[in-house]
């Protein structure tokens, strides 16, 4: 592991991830609020260190010093590592009630924070898809319907009030076994 410059790393041109507004917001209140927590991955090239995972984290302030754990892989290799770390990351799935008692020991008074947070609980807690009801030449032969009274549900709420819901919503698979969560 080494201390770098972050402007001095070199982003890979591969790099498929698009970081907008709020993400980086997010990301710079974190590092405001508890500062570098994950260090930055990257391999030797013949021009410098060149970011493997980090792409974000290096731009938020270039001028800070940042840890990169240096990782001895050939192009080949670092695409597989590019292409595949968020998205493997990304399969994880949610305890629900532990994301609840979690969300009760943070701080959410930070905007950047808590949109964050909240866009975690709407993509991954609930796991839902979008329903388009406007849309009525919506097909979904792709999957058989179970039965004619299955219907899905996906769930919005402050997420202040998140921990609340979540414990709520889990009480409530617990009392009916018959409830899919998927």
């Amino acid at each position: 592991m080494r201390k770098v410059k972050a402007k001095s790393l070199k982003a890979d041109p591969r790099n498929w991830r698009l970081h907008p507004e709020y993400q980086q917001s997010a990301l710079k209140a974190q590092i405001d609020k508890i500062g570098w927590v994950t260090p930055i991955i990257a391999r030797e090239t013949d021009d410098g260190l060149m970011i493997v995972d980090g792409h974000l984290r290096s731009g938020i302030d270039p001028d800070s010093m940042v840890r990169v754990v240096i990782v001895d892989l050939d192009e080949e290799e670092a695409a597989s590592a590019l292409a595949t770390l968020d998205p493997i990351s990304a399969m994880a799935e949610v305890d629900a009630e532990r994301l609840g008692s979690l969300l009760e020991d943070i701080d959410l008074t930070d905007e950047g924070l808590r949109s964050h947070l909240s866009d975690l609980v709407d993509a991954s807690t609930w796991g839902a898809d979008e329903i388009d009801d406007d849309d009525e030449d919506d097909d979904d032969d792709d999957e058989p319907e179970e039965s004619p009274t299955r219907q899905e549900i996906k769930v919005y709420c402050d997420i202040e009030d998140g921990p609340a819901v979540i414990a709520a919503i889990s009480k409530a698979i617990d009392a009916f076994p018959n409830i899919d969560v998927s």
